[in-house]
């Protein structure tokens, strides 16, 4: 359940976004509304739209084709990422069954703003991933096996709450946030659809001033989650697997079941995150989350014996169904030109409590990672191959889905 590892039809969505987007090019001539708002990242994150400098004389104002542009599909993303677990780096514990991964990823993630206000937008956004595994850990089948991650298209609305000089007060709700099961392994355990919704609020304000070249601005967020997974059985499944298993009569009976844990019913999340712009171009990310999770519950089974008497199966008495999880992350984002960032950052995320039932740390586990990214934004891309002066998205935040 990792948030980096996540067919077709997520993909086709995913990319039907961003086509609509570039056939809307030549109808967007409105001239760019400064957003002086803060990050709003998260697993479905804001960006901060850069307004670009604007040089046009007092006494001969430009030309209106020479105005910037805001184009409809900024903050699309194409991503290049490499993680590795910190077990894998010898860093932390030694544990009795090292299972060491390093990972390479693209990831695109596009986002189309159907309205675009100077106070309210409304958008629909994406991401799908195409993920290599390089190590023989236990994620995957086969030794550098390549994969598609599940896909996610979202809509979103964003507005702002309240904007004075230096601080600013945006809301961001997304419904609904779909998950469709293009992975190899959602594919072939019984998953249909994960359906959730999200909202988060953000607060700008200055840190030193605009006196000092660093740290000028600080942001802080809460954001609250919910995801609901539609899966075919109770617990993972395979049609075509043909498992032998004993029947309560000690029949031997080929099953479809993968593994004996149930499917997450309900799945929680709330985060709490900090975004320090340390200069013009670096920002520091923080983040902790809480994942409280439910999962399926087992309904009765009756079994019969040969002298005809049935009785339900016993079950617990009180039967665990929640799993609670955590997670922790930092990331630093430097922008190197408009067209191009990279983050390095670290990230944990596990069940709190471990398989030998001691409560883990929030800052550690076997399988946290570290990464590197580094993240291209096709709509600077595009304004710089084209010529044209426009708003383009930057990375002083957290990657967006």
């Amino acid at each position: 359940m990792h948030p980096r590892n996540a067919r077709a039809t997520g993909f086709a969505l995913a990319v039907g976004v961003l086509t609509v987007a570039t056939a809307t090019l030549a109808q967007e001539g409105a001239p760019v509304a400064a957003e002086a708002g803060p990050p709003g990242p998260t697993t479905y994150t804001e960006n901060v739209a850069r307004t670009p400098d604007r040089t046009a004389s007092a006494a001969a104002p430009a030309p209106e084709a020479s105005k910037p542009v805001k184009l409809r599909w900024r903050d699309t993303w194409l991503i290049w990422d490499n993680s590795v677990t910190a077990q894998t780096l010898g860093i932390g514990k030694n544990y009795l069954s090292p299972n060491p991964t390093y990972e390479m990823s693209g990831s695109l993630r596009p986002r189309y703003y159907l309205y675009d206000g100077e106070i309210d937008a409304f958008y629909v956004a994406g991401r799908v991933d195409v993920v290599r595994e390089f190590t023989n850990s236990d994620v995957t089948t086969q030794r550098g096996e390549t994969t598609l991650s599940d896909a996610i298209l979202l809509t979103g609305y964003r507005r702002t709450l309240a904007a004075s000089p230096g601080y600013e007060t945006i809301l961001t709700t997304s419904l609904p946030i779909l998950t469709f099961p293009t992975s190899k392994f959602s594919l072939d355990n019984g998953t249909i659809l994960g359906l959730g919704t999200e909202a988060r609020i953000t607060q700008s304000m200055p840190l030193a001033g605009s006196k000092w070249p660093v740290f000028k601005t600080l942001s802080v967020g809460a954001i609250a989650g919910y995801n609901h997974t539609f899966t075919r059985s109770v617990v993972p499944t395979n049609e075509e697997l043909r498992r032998v298993r004993l029947d309560p009569l000690g029949r031997t009976v080929p099953g479809d079941q993968l593994v004996g844990a149930a499917f997450p019913e309900h799945e929680l999340h709330f985060n709490a995150r900090l975004i320090a712009d340390i200069t013009e171009k670096l920002s520091l990310f923080v983040e902790a989350s809480y994942r409280p999770t439910w999962k399926y519950g087992f309904a009765d089974v009756a079994v019969c014996v040969q002298t005809g008497s049935c009785s339900n199966a016993l079950n617990p008495t009180s039967p665990t169904r929640y799993v609670p999880l955590s997670s922790f992350e930092v990331a630093a984002f430097y922008d190197v030109i408009d067209e191009l960032s990279v983050a390095v950052g670290y990230v944990n995320l596990e069940q709190t409590t471990g398989l030998d039932g001691q409560r883990r740390s929030i800052f550690y586990s076997p399988g946290s990672q570290f990464y590197l990214s580094v993240i291209g934004h096709l709509d600077a891309i595009y304004l710089a191959a084209s010529g044209k002066k426009g708003s383009a998205s930057s990375t002083g935040t957290h990657l967006h889905p």
